[in-house]
């Protein structure tokens, strides 16, 4: 596509999830000529790429013993991989001289305000105890297979176990490795009772509902570990109405949605990555992130659903966290991350990133002493959700309304200007006066008029002879006679051999088309 075209204009909503490879490819297929003079090619690697205009991590394991020749320690390197950062090089060379960041307040309207709130919640000492144990022993284990073997690929069972550990205690907690295992127990009665998050959960959908304000909840595992299921049976017990939202097909989407409002449900239950691009969801003005997910990109687009231009009520994101655990650790690498997307897109100055950034705990898993929240982490988080929300007008709720009117007759009369109205109350008066007069007089109410027209078309004009004779009384149009043309139609598709393949529409067979 781009190379069949003169120019190419791309958009996109989020350039990058602050790490430097989310650039790369898009810049490969787009502009390879400025890749191939910075000495890139089709085959270099992300590695690579990252090491120049980006940030690798590599942890390197120290253990006491006899191998060292002066310090008598021994080193093991563990794989190197991208962790969130992005040169200014980057944009520099590749991005500033051929991108524009057209923000909402470009429009010149009112957004009604957005609120990002981050909740830290402590565990209940039983729950507390059980995850401080699983979570030591796992990491331990991990460190060890992954010293010995060299194989990075156990830390993948890391995150999933403690997270889900903590939403999910009643499941119990097992990680099976070749040799060994680490497991804990099941709680709460195997789901009978709630854990402090679930009751946080219930009081704070009730206190919205009590609004009148309808709420979203975002899982990220929805499947083995069933995080919609279990949701939908303590809010359903509680007396609050929800459905799940777990529509696969992505054209039907948004006619769930829409069935969904009609049928006027007050909490909807869905993984965020159904809807982090590309659907309305202002109906729900509340969001509330129950589970979050280590893709930068998919919080941030998430999180803008129900914060749309058409929205009057107040959005609020909720972040509800289990402090001193991985999802803090997650917490603050989504934070990082976010940091740095901003800076790219030139709403955060590099000399303000390091107070978003934990760069000595950018590690996905971590030990549990890293896994609490200093004082300031809340107070952070706010302070950049600020920085990327860019110098967007907010209006609160109560004053929206009549704001976004005010400002909407503005952008009508500048417009009117633009296009050489000079006096713009006469244009208006004239264009009331013309409403009025169309008005059919001493007409009932429930009398339709109805005007028969010879010929029906589809355009408002005279297409045989573009009203001439209207505009000029007088003017003779000779009409040539229209010749008897008959045209037979051709089959362009006739299929002989076609193997169906998942997640493919079939073709359509003996499809036709006429040739002009």
């Amino acid at each position: 596509m781009v190379k069949s075209a003169k120019r190419v204009l791309m958009l996109t909503g989020t350039l990058t999830n602050g790490k430097s490879t989310s650039i790369k490819e898009l810049l490969w297929r787009t502009d390879p000529k400025s890749l191939l003079d910075a000495g890139f090619t089709h085959q270099s690697g992300l590695i690579e790429w990252a090491s120049r205009f980006g940030k690798l991590e590599k942890v390197v394991q120290v253990d006491e013993g006899d191998e060292g020749v002066i310090t008598r320690r021994k080193k093991t390197g563990a794989q190197v991989k991208e962790a969130p950062g992005i040169a200014p090089q980057l944009t520099a060379q590749f991005l500033l001289h051929k991108s524009g960041f057209i923000e909402l307040k470009d429009l010149g309207l009112p957004l009604v305000e957005l609120k990002e709130i981050p909740v830290f919640l402590d565990m209940d000492p039983d729950h507390a105890a059980n995850y401080s144990r699983f979570h030591n022993n796992l990491f331990d284990t991990c460190a060890r297979i992954s010293r010995v073997s060299g194989a990075a690929g156990v830390w993948s069972k890391f995150n999933p176990a403690t997270i889900n550990y903590g939403d999910r205690p009643d499941l119990g907690a097992r990680v099976a490795f070749e040799s060994d295992f680490v497991s804990a127990p099941k709680l709460y009665e195997a789901g009978q009772q709630l854990h402090a998050k679930e009751r946080w959960l219930i009081d704070i959908v009730k206190k919205e509902l009590s609004e009148k304000r309808r709420c979203t909840i975002f899982n990220n595992y929805t499947g083995n570990y069933g995080m919609n299921e279990r949701l939908y049976e303590i809010l359903t017990d509680n007396g609050i109405r929800c459905k799940i939202l777990n529509e696969s097909n992505t054209d039907l989407r948004q006619e769930r949605l829409a069935e969904l409002e009609a049928d006027e449900i007050p909490v909807i239950i869905t993984n965020m990555k159904l809807v982090e691009v590309g659907l309305d969801m202002m109906y729900w003005p509340t969001i509330i992130y129950y589970q979050l997910n280590y893709e930068v990109s998919t919080v941030r687009q998430s999180s803008r659903r129900a914060w749309r231009i058409g929205q009057d009520r107040e959005c609020r994101v909720y972040y509800p966290i289990y402090n001193g655990t991985q999802q803090m650790k997650q917490f603050i690498h989504i934070m990082n991350g976010r940091g740095h997307a901003l800076m790219v897109e030139g709403r955060l100055d590099s000399s303000e990133l390091a107070q978003y950034s934990r760069d000595s705990q950018s590690a996905l898993a971590s030990d549990l002493a890293s896994c609490f929240a200093t004082s300031d982490v809340a107070q952070s988080w706010t302070s950049l959700a600020a920085k990327d929300l860019g110098d967007i007008e907010m209006v609160e709720e109560g004053k929206f309304k009549d704001v976004l009117s005010d400002r909407m007759r503005a952008l009508g009369d500048e417009t009117l200007r633009l296009c050489g109205v000079v006096d713009i109350a006469a244009f208006r008066a004239a264009k009331e006066l013309r409403q009025v007069q169309s008005v059919p007089a001493n007409v009932p109410d429930e009398t339709v008029v109805v005007e028969e027209q010879a010929d029906s078309s589809l355009f408002d004009f005279d297409f045989q002879s573009f009203g001439i004779e209207k505009a000029f009384p007088g003017t003779n149009i000779v009409k040539p006679e229209k010749p008897e043309i008959h045209y037979d139609p051709e089959i362009v598709v006739a299929i002989t051999k076609y193997k169906k393949q998942r997640g493919k529409k079939e073709p359509a067979e003996d499809q036709l088309c006429w040739n002009f």
